[in-house]
């Protein structure tokens, strides 16, 4: 993502629609969230950013610095990793409304629908 740029989205988030106007925004980095927005903590499930956008270099560096064998892996990487990361972004980024990726049934201008892993999980 920091070399490139580009967008990225989860498995289990299902498409509905192009999402060029998204990339046509400009911003150096698109999010969107699920939950009240706390900046320590934000859904990374669906991004975009431009190339070299420092969030990308800044939250791979931090990374080497987690220890990932613990229970709550998932507090210290992903959204956590990512929303402490987003916070400190010197730029111009985008937070999208949460109904174009999240809990969106009904609206027909959503761009994709996060179903939570129900997609891949197997019964």
């Amino acid at each position: 993502m920091y070399e490139h740029g580009g967008v990225y989205a989860d498995a289990d988030i299902v498409p509905h629609r192009s999402l060029d106007p998204i990339i046509a925004i400009g911003a150096r980095v698109v999010v969107c969230h699920d939950l009240e927005v706390t900046w320590g903590y934000i859904i990374n499930a669906f991004f975009a950013a431009a190339p070299k956008e420092p969030l990308f270099e800044r939250a791979s560096l931090k990374s080497l610095s987690v220890e990932y064998n613990t229970p709550d892996v998932h507090m210290k990487t992903g959204p956590r990793l990512f929303g402490e990361c987003l916070e400190a972004v010197d730029g111009k980024y985008m937070l999208l409304p949460v109904d174009m990726f999240y809990r969106n049934e009904g609206n027909n201008l959503r761009y994709g629908t996060h179903t939570y892993a129900h997609s891949w999980r197997t019964p």
